[in-house]
């Protein structure tokens, strides 16, 4: 039977994300860290894989870290086309804020307790 989420109360819970970039983009780190809230909607709709339940939610991120190489001022980047630019690359780090109003989610059903695939879109 599949894990059907109960749409009574607004869930609210901490969140810290983290990553590397990749490829030529692999000296490029972030960290944020926040709270995210979000209420169910709908009961379960669909059948087969796509079935699930929509989502309403929100988050405020007070920590937000990018680290990326010290400036570059001249580095030079090709574009597919042939041209190129000299330019600024890089700059340190950056440090943010960020809040998002909108997030709005399908979480798809999952016999499983620990582990919930979603698909979403998100405004802030």
């Amino acid at each position: 039977m599949a894990q059907v989420r109960k749409s009574q109360a607004f869930e609210i819970g901490p969140f810290v994300n983290g990553g590397t970039g990749l490829g030529n983009r692999n000296n490029y780190q972030f960290l944020s860290a926040g709270v995210q809230g979000g209420k169910i909607l709908t009961p379960v709709i669909g059948h087969g894989l796509l079935a699930g339940q929509f989502e309403y939610g929100a988050n405020i991120m007070p920590l937000w870290l990018g680290f990326t190489p010290p400036p570059n001022p001249a580095a030079t980047f090709l574009y597919p086309d042939g041209t190129s630019f000299t330019g600024p690359e890089g700059g340190g780090t950056y440090v943010g804020v960020s809040i998002t109003p909108v997030i709005l989610r399908w979480n798809f059903l999952s016999r499983n307790k620990h582990f919930q695939p979603w698909f979403q879109g998100r405004a802030g």
